[in-house]
């Protein structure tokens, strides 16, 4: 559930899923909010980069509207039954 950043706001360095609005065109309106995943430090979100197999940290602080903590990762017996699933079919 989307969390308002007004209401909480994440443990500093969390990594996090957020919402933010960064891109204002020309004509003044606002782009639909864009969904991203970092971490939240010293007030702002940060988006991480993937590049060459490794993460890193985007210098562009955002400013997000709402946010929510990222879900556990599949284990590895859901991802080896999967696979085995897979074969299967």
């Amino acid at each position: 559930m989307w969390i308002d950043v007004n209401d909480k706001k994440p443990e500093e360095h969390q990594e996090v899923l957020f919402s933010h609005i960064s891109i204002e065109r020309p004509d003044g309106s606002i782009m639909e909010p864009i969904v991203s995943s970092g971490f939240y430090q010293s007030g702002y979100f940060f988006s991480w980069v993937s590049s060459e197999n490794r993460r890193e940290e985007s210098s562009d602080r955002m400013t997000a509207t709402h946010w929510m903590p990222l879900p556990e990762p599949p284990t590895k017996d859901v991802l080896r039954d999967q696979k085995i699933n897979k074969l299967i079919e």
